[in-house]
């Protein structure tokens, strides 16, 4: 149970609200029940708060408290103007590289999984001729008819929410028509507002701006803006940024996304409005429809459809039933034979589609994968597995001619920049004479590895296995991986089989 127990004493601490915003008021209730068999003496009732916040309580809560009895107390707590959004502590200032700076955070919570909570409910009472101190998180106290009761913790929200859609864009430098953006805005002040929502580019052709009006809390519209390359840009980064301006003359620029599952504590992210924009020279391979097979955590597909590709997601039943040749290529999602029970099942049709021309794309899998046989020709994954750590490990092309490295795109050395996290995993350690290796690559002071993009004929189709990390470049907009990703997906042309 969430609510705190000692001595036979229950205390709890509940706010009226779960989002607050600069300038709010919020009503908060403190609760002692005394369920043991002795007489308490209540000293005193408290809320903790940051700097900067205001309380105001009931002080007539003191006295005796005696087995069965419950004691609350109200209080009124005012959260300033510029109070710190809540989201981790390790969140507010940038990154160095890959590191998070938390220099300027209380040694005390350095190194902890959560912040502190924004508001504490205490309390003192005497036992015994003993001083006993009881302390709670204020939360929000909500029923569930599913679940039951539920805890969701406040947060400090900006008054007007800001986001952006998509917020990562790769542009090829042949693409002459317009992007459309979407920009969503939340109201979560209980004051009505209305204002000018606008966006902004480096240099670009600036939209015009937009009115928008909220009469109440929880309402959002989505706004969506036409953006146009300027002429004659091929090649650079632009961060576009949308701001909302409030007739008073504030400006809102931020968001708020939750990290929201049931097994972890409900945690929020503060999130510039912009968009990131990567104009690169792109070429696309000639494919009218590319099936998609969904991996674990896999937000390829969505990096894909944004780019103009045309992607259909492949579910259980077209896996088993539909007619496959009419896909130029199928692509398999990492850890997909783990999570797709229908993909385990109809994996020989997908080797049958090969057979007669088509073209299958697996990102990485796991043991599972090997130990089932699902790739057309043997292939082992080692324990532990192959997998190169730096972004920046160097790369060694194996066969400067193959297709995959220069057609529609030419690979170069500047299309591994960039790569965030890792090169790649779950390489593979050995395979059948039948499998090309393109690529070889090397962490510091370790062995080299060929394993992460091995290619072979099957059939009259082709078949692609790569441990390259494309799940995590593709979605970040790094345009090498998408050169290279795309060249892949261009194996099924006849033209480029070796």
């Amino acid at each position: 149970r969430a609510i705190a127990v000692s001595a036979g004493m229950a205390f709890d601490a509940r706010a009226s609200e779960p989002r607050l915003v600069a300038g709010q008021q919020v009503s908060l209730v403190v609760e002692l029940y005394n369920a043991g068999p002795y007489e308490l003496t209540v000293e005193r009732f408290m809320i903790d708060a940051p700097d900067g916040w205001t309380v105001d309580g009931d002080s007539e809560t003191a006295g005796p408290l005696s087995p069965g009895e419950r004691r609350r107390a109200s209080f009124t707590a005012k959260v300033p103007h510029g109070a710190r959004l809540t989201q981790p502590y390790f969140l507010d200032r940038p990154r160095v590289g890959a590191l998070y700076d938390w220099s300027n955070v209380p040694p005390a919570v350095r190194g902890t999984s959560f912040d502190p909570p924004v508001l504490t409910g205490r309390v003192v009472v005497g036992l015994l001729g003993v001083q006993i101190g009881l302390a709670r998180e204020v939360s929000y106290r909500y029923n569930d008819q599913a679940t039951g009761e539920v805890r969701d913790p406040i947060h400090v929200v900006p008054a007007l929410d800001v986001q952006v859609t998509p917020n990562r864009v790769v542009w090829p430098d042949g693409a002459e028509s317009p992007r459309t953006f979407t920009v969503t805005v939340t109201n979560n002040a209980a004051a009505p507002v209305g204002g000018e929502l606008v966006i902004s580019g480096d240099g670009w052709p600036v939209p015009s701006s937009q009115r928008f009006a909220f009469d109440e809390a929880g309402v959002s519209r989505v706004f969506a803006f036409q953006v146009s390359r300027p002429r004659g840009m091929d090649a650079g980064q632009m961060r576009l940024v949308a701001r909302a301006r409030t007739d008073d003359g504030r400006v809102f620029e931020r968001g708020v996304r939750f990290v929201d599952y049931p097994h972890i504590r409900r945690t929020p992210r503060v999130i510039p409005a912009e968009a990131d924009i990567r104009v690169a020279p792109i070429r696309f391979p000639d494919v009218r429809l590319v099936g998609y097979v969904r991996g674990a955590a896999d937000r390829v597909p969505e990096a894909l459809v944004e780019l103009g590709l045309p992607v259909e997601m492949l579910t259980g039943d077209a896996l088993a039933h539909e007619d496959l040749s009419g896909y130029d290529a199928i692509i398999i999602g990492s850890r997909a034979y783990e999570t797709d029970r229908s993909l385990v099942e109809h994996n020989g049709r997908l080797l049958a589609y090969m057979r007669a021309g088509g073209l299958l794309l697996v990102q990485y899998q796991q043991y599972q994968f090997v130990r089932s046989g699902f790739a057309p020709y043997p292939l082992t994954i080692g324990r532990p597995h192959g997998r190169i750590t730096d972004e920046h490990a160097p790369v060694t092309v194996l066969e400067p001619g193959h297709a995959a490295l220069n057609a529609p795109n030419t690979i170069a050395s500047d299309d591994w920049e960039g790569w965030p996290q890792e090169r790649g995993l779950y390489f593979a350690e050995s395979w059948d004479e039948a499998y090309s290796p393109l690529l070889e690559m090397r962490d510091p002071d370790l062995e080299p590895l060929r394993g992460g993009l091995l290619v072979a004929s099957y059939g009259e189709g082709m078949y692609v296995y790569t441990g390259l990390s494309f799940f995590r470049a593709l979605p970040a907009g790094v345009p090498g991986a998408v050169r290279l990703f795309l060249n892949l997906l261009h194996l099924g042309s006849a033209g480029a089989r070796p």
